[in-house]
């Protein structure tokens, strides 16, 4: 399947991957982040918030006991009004916190025995300070001192004492539940950072191997443009050389087959109109020849109709000197016979004078019958010859076909 992929769409899929890194890491880091949000958010909401509570509600008891001091002190029963509704107010905003504590849902085994201390001395706290304050509202004020010296304030250094347990506890979880986010955070980091570079990496590496491919490509391209330009029969294609490579000399021998390709041609269609020209050229002799060869054979033929008539005017002579000769035979036949009956030497003259005729008669036309077997010797050895120069003309009109 990958080698027949296209190398752009190879790329393709290379870029994507990078992408997918980065996506990736994009992914872990939001998860991460979140995580760490979560984390501080937990901090924050959780471990910070008891902390603050476990710290007003300190503030508070120092209110507390600062009032209870300042009751005593005074003579005003205003001042005093005024102390125990301070009081009164700080006590609401310890249950407040108190109530909220106990909503954080405290679920550290730990966690749940120290808060109950606290409860604890804190119930034993109200119901000393309500002991003090009746001491001072009836004027006791001897023994309202004893009683906040001896029981009240031990009273309160265990409060304050569990208090500061409780929030040391919850101090200690905050460090650790910090120490965990800062770990979470170098970690994240560190992840983050390493992730980075890998994807920088190969990004890096997927543009120089882009680059690296695209030097090869673009050439092996341009060497393909050319093949099909080649195969579609243009031998006009040029193509630079910019590179002394393999690929740049596998280009520069296209461009050579190319040259020498576009020169073949040239020759190849010179040589086509050459041999146009020389069929041209073949055609008008043939055509020359033909009419010659016509010429001749018109020539050869009308040779042996006259010789053909000759033969028929021989033939009559011939047939005139047989019947010549057919006659002599006879007269010299009946002279023969006349000789022999008849000694007359005037008859025997008469019918030799008439012999010595028919001899002349074919005499003649033994002449006439010599010329014109001469004529139509010359008339046949004139037809061979024209037949002798027609067969070279036929055989050269051949071969040219």
């Amino acid at each position: 399947m990958f080698e027949n992929m296209k190398i752009g769409v190879r790329f393709g899929l290379g870029f994507g991957l990078v992408v997918i890194v980065l996506v990736v890491i994009t992914a872990l880091s939001l998860t991460r982040i979140s995580h760490q949000d979560q984390r501080l958010n937990f901090i924050v909401d959780d471990r910070y918030s008891k902390m603050a509570m476990v710290m007003e509600i300190d503030n508070e008891i120092n209110v507390i006991a600062i009032s209870l001091r300042n009751m005593m002190l005074t003579d005003s029963r205003d001042d005093m009004f005024k102390q125990e509704e301070i009081i009164l107010e700080a006590r609401k905003k310890i249950e407040g916190n108190i109530e909220k504590l106990q909503q954080k849902a405290i679920v550290l085994p730990k966690g749940k025995e120290l808060l109950q201390h606290v409860l604890d001395n804190r119930i034993k706290y109200i119901e000393g300070t309500k002991i003090l304050v009746t001491l001072i509202e009836e004027g006791k004020k001897d023994e309202s001192r004893t009683y906040l010296t001896h029981v009240l304030r031990p009273i309160l250094s265990d409060y304050h004492a569990s208090l500061s347990t409780f929030g040391k506890f919850y101090v200690d979880l905050m460090d650790v539940t910090v120490q965990e986010a800062v770990d979470n955070y170098n970690s994240t980091r560190n992840m983050m950072l390493e992730l980075t570079l890998l994807a920088i990496v190969l990004a890096l590496a997927a543009g120089l191997v882009f680059w690296i491919t695209r030097s090869a490509t673009k050439p092996l391209n341009l060497d393909l443009n050319i093949s099909n330009r080649l195969d579609d029969g243009d031998l006009t294609t040029r193509a630079e050389v910019t590179s002394k490579d393999e690929i740049g000399q596998l280009l520069a021998a296209m461009q050579n087959m190319v040259g020498k390709l576009s020169q073949l041609v040239t020759e190849v269609r010179s040589a086509s109109d050459n041999l146009s020209r020389t069929s041209d050229e073949i055609s008008a002799i043939r055509q020359e020849v033909y009419e010659q060869a016509t010429k001749e054979v018109t020539e050869s033929g009308e040779s042996v109709r006259q010789t053909v008539t000759a033969m028929k005017q021989t033939a009559k002579k011939i047939s005139m000197t047989n019947d010549i000769v057919h006659q002599t035979n006879v007269l010299a036949l009946n002279a023969a016979i006349e000789a022999a009956r008849v000694d007359e030497h005037g008859k025997g003259v008469a019918t030799a004078a008439e012999v010595h005729k028919l001899a002349e008669r074919s005499l003649a036309a033994t002449q006439a019958i010599s010329e014109l077997a001469s004529s139509s010797e010359q008339m046949a050895k004139k037809s061979c010859k024209q037949l002798g120069e027609i067969e070279p003309s036929i055989n050269k009109t051949t071969d040219l076909i």
